[in-house]
């Protein structure tokens, strides 16, 4: 179980509710996403976070000491949105990564 505290999220176009935002977390970071379930993934998979809280506008990820948390883009700012290149996970390190 985590140890953490109850905050109210407020941000513009926000409709209300309760997250759990972890207090261990010291270092952090706020995504907005036009597909904020597929950012999500990309992230927990990429950084090794682990979903600790998700309703309808947002993903909240944490490891140990960081918390990212994923908003949704509301549907009418994010339909005047185009994403010529998506995301996408790096199978492997090319080699010009490796430390000779």
């Amino acid at each position: 179980m985590h140890s953490g505290t109850i905050q109210r999220l407020n941000r513009p176009g926000f409709t209300g509710g309760w997250s759990y935002v972890s207090v261990e977390s010291i270092a952090g970071a706020v995504l907005y996403a036009k597909d904020m379930h597929r950012v999500a993934a990309f992230y927990a998979e990429v950084l090794g976070l682990h979903p600790v809280n998700r309703d309808e506008e947002h993903v909240v990820l944490e490891s140990r000491g960081f918390q990212l948390v994923v908003l949704r883009i509301p549907s009418r700012i994010a339909s005047t949105i185009e994403i010529a290149v998506p995301l996408f996970v790096v199978q492997r390190r090319p080699s010009s990564w490796s430390s000779s």
